[in-house]
């Protein structure tokens, strides 16, 4: 008997003693089926943990919408989160709450798709989509929703300040055969508006630092949509949520933007994937086949593991292979398997041998800068996992069941990014790059190497969240931990405050005689202190910092520099940083000061 029939029977029977005991049985079981909302939440494919390490902090979110958003309240049962909902309308001019929005982590946004549709259709709010006779009115209606849509995200983000996260959900869209089966995906059914309308939302998001859509429909499949959307029952401008799933579907809603909320913070990031190739990357040992047939390797499960391999590079995670192989036999035949869907040049790193994964391991993050910790190693064999943890414990592994890495590699927040810059897309060729460079520099000395490399530095001062490389300055600062003088993450709006007090950040953008490194420093800069200082792993000691420096100092002017540097156990990279350039330390070494900049490095081209 489920919880929906009980409770319909509760109000069914008026005798107090049946009431009673049909009150004892709800009750026993809704903390059952919130014990099993719980779980299925917790295996969503769609919400993996499995690479999570740290517990999640407290989140306090503001809900802004009518009864939907509400419902966020009444259906969470997260102990971290807390949630408050904030009544506003989806009509035209409709007022955005005066919340103290500033006392929350984030503000969840939910639109009312009757409310939109309704005004879009002629100005009243009816829940019924009556549509237009013919492609150019369906438009029509698309478009004065689109703007409606358009008009109440920038309103509440005027509201909200900055520094706080705003996630604008998704419309619920209705089924592709709204028109009937012939007519389905035709231009004048609702399923196209709204998918449309979703298209627009997550474009006006985009125009809005700090402005996430929040897609939840592939939630509502997962769990199961005809125990969540109420438009089999309900008209489908409604757009909610109801039935037996419909607790989860909040709960899972909630849950996404937490996560939402670590790719933003970016605490624990995957940097580098380390990837065995036998039963790993392909099905079976490919030395000991016969013959080689591509299909037979690669379908299933391969490819799927393949795809989530390619799309984490497209967002800048490095990946390399660690094989206990023949190196000629696999490069030989590496094509033959993949035939380009992914290349072995795909990989910054290759190391093919018979010796111990964790030496080449090793060798990896010597080449690549990255610490253990920023690391993800993939292997089918758990006695190669044990080997390699038993040397390097921080480091995260992926073993057993190769169907579920997909899903774990594209959904888990340590491996997704709130963006992708340029320098994210070409990392892999930045550092196969540096690894160029380090071998060049073992063939001659000091000097010639680095005046081999054609080093050549361009500084930029930003001073406003506008600015076109203020995205990929803040990543930069917020993801390095071994070149940061303090190991401050900033949000937003922390850094715009920091620009009106006067603050500045000071970027350097590189190149070399291997590749354009794009923007690889950056000096957070006030009054006459360097309040931190950051640099790419792979870049260090090339004398662009000592570059940096000079460049900074002289733009803070005479007198005396203060800088603080704060140990952090990961910022070892730069624990000379000061000392090394004629700065004075406190007896704790926190502040440094300094009054003269140091000599510009001569092989070194000042780009104008």
């Amino acid at each position: 008997m489920t919880y929906a029939i009980l409770s319909k029977l509760y109000d069914k029977y008026k005798h107090r003693r049946t009431r009673s005991r049909l009150k004892k049985l709800r009750g026993l079981l809704s903390h059952d089926m919130k014990s099993h909302h719980r779980d299925m939440v917790s295996q969503c494919v769609l919400l993996p943990n499995i690479l999570t390490r740290l517990s999640p902090p407290p989140l306090k979110i503001a809900a802004l919408g009518t009864c939907i958003a509400e419902a966020f309240v009444t259906r969470n049962d997260a102990e971290h989160i807390e949630i408050h909902h904030y009544l506003m309308s989806s009509a035209p001019h409709a007022e955005v709450p005066a919340a103290p929005f500033s006392d929350y982590d984030a503000v969840l946004v939910h639109l009312t798709l009757r409310t939109i549709i309704g005004h879009a259709q002629g100005g009243d709010v009816g829940d019924v989509f009556r549509g237009g006779h013919d492609a150019a009115q369906t438009m029509a209606i698309l478009d004065r929703a689109s703007a409606l849509t358009r008009d109440l995200i920038g309103r509440i983000r005027l509201m909200v300040p900055p520094g706080i996260p705003v996630f604008v959900l998704s419309f619920l869209e209705p089924p592709a055969t709204t028109n009937g089966v012939l007519l389905s995906r035709r231009r004048d059914s609702l399923y196209w508006i709204v998918r449309s309308l979703n298209d627009s939302v997550a474009e006006e998001a985009e125009n809005h630092a700090n402005t996430h859509y929040t897609e939840i429909n592939d939630l509502r499949y997962y769990f199961g949509d005809v125990d969540i959307y109420d438009g089999y029952i309900n008209n489908f401008t409604h757009g909610a949520a109801f039935g037996l799933n419909e607790s989860v579907f909040y709960r899972s809603i909630l849950a996404r933007i937490a996560q939402g909320m670590e790719v933003i913070r970016q605490r624990d990031p995957i940097k580098l994937i380390i990837s065995d190739l036998d039963n790993t990357l392909w099905r079976w040992v490919l030395a000991e086949e016969d013959h080689i047939e591509a299909f037979n390797h690669i379908e299933g499960w391969p490819a799927a593991y393949v795809e989530a391999l390619v799309e984490c590079k497209r967002r800048g995670i490095l990946l390399a292979i660690s094989s206990k192989n023949d190196e000629a036999f696999i490069h030989e035949n590496f094509a033959k398997v993949w035939a380009g869907s992914i290349r072995i040049d795909d990989f910054c790193s290759v190391k093919i041998n018979w010796g111990p994964k964790s030496e080449s391991i090793r060798e990896i993050l010597q080449e690549t800068n990255i610490l253990p910790q920023n690391v993800l190693f993939i292997d089918d064999n758990p006695l190669e996992i044990a080997e390699v943890t038993r040397v390097f414990p921080e480091m995260r592994t992926l073993t057993g069941n190769q169907e579920t890495w997909k899903m774990s590699l594209l959904y888990s927040p340590e491996t997704q990014v709130k963006f992708i810059s340029s320098e994210s897309a070409n990392r892999t060729e930045l550092i196969q790059g540096k690894i160029k460079r380090d071998q060049l520099s073992q063939s001659m000395d000091r000097e010639s190497y680095l005046r081999s490399l054609l080093l050549e530095a361009e500084f930029r001062v930003i001073n406003r969240t506008d600015d076109s490389d203020f995205a990929r300055s803040l990543e930069l600062i917020n993801k390095t931990n071994q070149f940061n003088t303090t190991g401050r993450r900033w949000a937003d709006g922390e850094i715009g405050a920091f620009f009106q007090s006067g603050g500045f950040l000071l970027c350097v953008r590189a190149r070399d005689c291997f590749a354009d490194h794009g923007i690889i420093a950056v000096a957070l800069c006030v009054g006459s202190e360097i309040v931190q200082v950051v640099m790419s792993c792979r870049v260090f000691g090339l004398g662009l910092e000592t570059a940096l420096l000079h460049d900074g100092m002289r733009r803070l002017g005479k007198g005396t520099i203060r800088a603080p540097l704060i140990r952090t156990g990961k910022n070892h990279a730069c624990a000379a940083f000061f000392s090394s350039h004629g700065f004075a330390g406190s007896d704790d070494g926190t502040l440094w000061t300094g009054d003269q900049a140091p000599q510009w490095p001569a092989w070194i081209r000042r780009a104008p």
